[in-house]
């Protein structure tokens, strides 16, 4: 076996001292759908958010945002209102804004925010909805008041409707009833706090939900401290009449569940350091079942869902955190939560009836990763839920693993409130937006359906990817195709640009030698210098794969401590190692025997368990012909020229050995 290109045991990337830079910026990934400036602009400038649509049945989406006219950009700011807009073309033109509800730009009374929409199954009648300083709060319990006071999470929740799609808007907005509880009772402006009790402080980001009785649903959360921390309790607000009953001043509102608590904090309810809130809701069962999903500050995702039988109004089950479908990580605690940070989320009902929904696919960052500023927003992933009974009899939802959606380059923004939007062809896209300095930007993604179609067939997937190979690694030695270089890292000639390798291997029969690193596949110039190589570290079970370009630059990265444990614990059986590196987020991902290595547990140390390569990372081909497979240890396998999907993987996977 070739000799191992110069490597340190830190499994993180590390740049060697250089004395030459590039001279030129690496090239804009512009055949990447995902790559967010791609996106088909919806606003620039000022203040957006939560840029939510509904779909008619002549093809308009009806849109509604949140929105302050620039220079403003900051959130909660004076100026701040719904606007609702239309587009004909998929989201790639769109109506001037329509201004729904008045504003001032001088103080936040009556701010209007955060809202959603929804229509009749015929379009007849739009909807929109929201949350609104209708009282004018102006401070806190003994402060001064203040024109910039941030009150857009506080007031009522209030609606109009649209008879010509969104061009125009009731004169009148109608107010949902909140019945008041404990949440009230301890909020920043109870009388427990000198306050005068009747102020509520609450926000909705749920998307307007249609049950099959033609219930309108949505869900929200209940806030403890100003402006938006715990204690923090979710509630779900239902109309059975709203989508059907022509006169607004009938419209009827339930609250669930009944009672003087909503659902509560994973493992500590009521904690007044955990955050639960932005929860988004999906009927599950033909709506036996509602199933409330929710971002958290504990690193996971939370979830609950009420009883079966319809006991939508009672005590709902037990908070927990959301897990992924079964995995052999079932096996090791704490290691099948969906990790997600302190952002939005985004679950929709498809028409195959399963859920699509965005996420982060991160635990939250911090200090993590200090030689580069990274935002935990930056990187938004697709996952499919699918209705589950669990072991202990539990009807929930459990997620799929994911695929990479959209993302950004500057590691430094952070993008989000999103819609899943699918249009009356099918296909699917997404509304998202940046919402913070140095401007916001709302854009319009198509995304790929290829991608979608292998993520809802991802549990049955169970065929060997063909197309695209480039080395096998069925023989000990193979020679790269005339023409094909490895990846520059610094281009992006084609879509998916990047490469792939896929492997069996079984650890127990890898010889017990002094090399700390096995190496396992080599793909390397004469001097063994430049290129890539995988290797087997031998005391902790972990795979590492090291690039080195042309101006020695180096990438060393390997599989996270449960995935390593995974190979250590089962030594004496093959497991199927996949390494994705995509050129366009310049990404590297491990899938080791159909899961995607997420970081585990260790939510400080791995809040993640992929890695984002530095953009000087250039060129590893120069010179490099041939990939050496180490047959000892290695028994099949292949390379190939782009970045395979995470779902492509697991058919590899599924697919087993020859």
């Amino acid at each position: 076996m070739e000799a191992m290109l110069p490597h340190r045991p830190l499994l993180l990337l590390f740049l060697l001292p250089t004395t030459c830079c590039l001279a030129h910026a690496p090239a804009a990934p512009t055949f990447d759908s995902r790559w967010i400036p791609n996106g088909h602009i919806l606003r620039d400038g000022g203040y957006s958010c939560q840029p939510y649509c509904a779909v008619l049945p002549d093809g308009t989406w009806s849109c509604v945002m949140t929105f302050i006219h620039a220079p403003v950009w900051v959130e909660g700011q004076p100026g701040e209102h719904m606007v609702s807009m239309r587009s004909n073309d998929q989201g790639e033109t769109w109506d001037k804004f329509v201004t729904i509800e008045p504003y001032s730009n001088t103080t936040t009374g009556q701010v209007s925010a955060y809202g959603s929409v929804a229509a009749r199954q015929d379009g007849s009648r739009i909807f929109a909805l929201w949350i609104q300083n209708v009282n004018n709060v102006s401070h806190l319990p003994g402060q001064q008041p203040s024109n910039t006071f941030r009150a857009d999470m506080l007031g009522n929740f209030v609606w109009k409707y649209s008879e010509d799609q969104g061009l125009t808007w009731s004169d009148q907005h109608y107010t949902i009833p909140v019945p008041f509880n404990y949440i009230e009772s301890v909020n920043s402006f109870s009388t427990s706090k000198n306050g005068t009790g009747d102020v509520q402080i609450m926000w909705q980001v749920d998307h307007l939900k249609t049950m099959n009785d033609g219930t309108l649903v949505f869900a929200f959360t209940k806030i403890g401290t100003y402006a938006v921390a715990p204690v923090e309790e979710i509630f779900l607000l239902a109309s059975k009449n709203m989508l059907s009953e022509p006169d607004p001043t009938k419209i009827e509102w339930d609250m669930w569940p009944h009672g003087y608590h909503g659902i509560g904090a994973v493992n500590a309810f009521d904690d007044p350091t955990i955050v639960t809130e932005e929860p988004h809701v999906v009927p599950i069962f033909d709506d036996d079942i509602l199933y409330v999903v929710w971002r958290t500050s504990q690193g996971y995702m939370g979830h609950s869902q009420s009883k079966p039988g319809k006991q939508y109004q009672d005590k709902w089950e037990t908070s927990s955190f959301a897990t992924y479908l079964p995995t052999w990580a079932d096996n090791y605690t704490n290691s099948s939560f969906v990790k997600h940070p302190r952002g939005p989320l985004s679950p929709k009902r498809q028409p195959n009836g399963l859920i699509l929904m965005t996420y982060y696919n991160t635990a939250p960052l911090g200090a993590f990763a200090t030689h580069m500023k990274v935002n935990d927003r930056n990187n938004m992933w697709l996952t499919v839920g699918h209705e589950t009974i669990t072991t202990d009899g539990v009807h929930t939802v459990q997620w799929s693993q994911p695929e990479l959606a959209l993302y950004e380059r500057d590691h430094t923004r952070g993008h989000g409130y999103p819609d899943v939007i699918t249009d009356l062809d099918g296909k699917i896209y997404i509304t998202e937006t940046y919402k913070s300095t140095p401007k916001s930007q709302a854009r319009t993604h198509a995304v790929d359906m290829n991608m979608i179609d292998l993520l809802y067939k991802q549990t049955t997937l169970n065929t060997i990817v063909a197309s695209n190979v480039v080395a096998s690694l069925n023989v000990p030695k193979s020679v790269l195709p005339d023409g094909y270089r490895l990846p520059d890292f610094t281009q992006y000639p084609y879509d998916k640009y990047g490469i792939s390798i896929d492997m069996w291997l079984t650890p127990s029969t890898i010889p017990k030698q002094h090399l700390a690193i096995v190496p396992l596949v080599s793909a390397l110039d004469d001097d063994k210098t430049t290129g890539l190589q995988v290797g087997y570290v031998t005391t902790n079970g972990t795979v590492v794969l090291t690039m080195r370009d042309a101006k020695d630059q180096v990438v060393q990265f390997g599989t996270d401590p449960i995935c390593s444990q995974r190979l250590r614990d089962v030594a004496s059986e093959p497991h199927h190692i996949g390494i994705v590196v995509d050129g366009g987020p310049k990404m590297i991902n491990f899938v080791v025997d159909g899961k995607l290595c997420d970081g585990g547990p260790d939510l400080k140390g791995f809040p993640n368990g992929h890695f984002l390569m530095e953009s000087t990372v250039g060129d590893i081909g120069v010179g490099v012909e041939t990939v050496v497979t180490n047959h000892e240890v290695v028994q099949q396998g292949h390379v190939y020229n782009r970045s395979l999907y995470v779902s492509e993987m697991i058919g590899n996977w599924r697919a087993g050995l020859d």
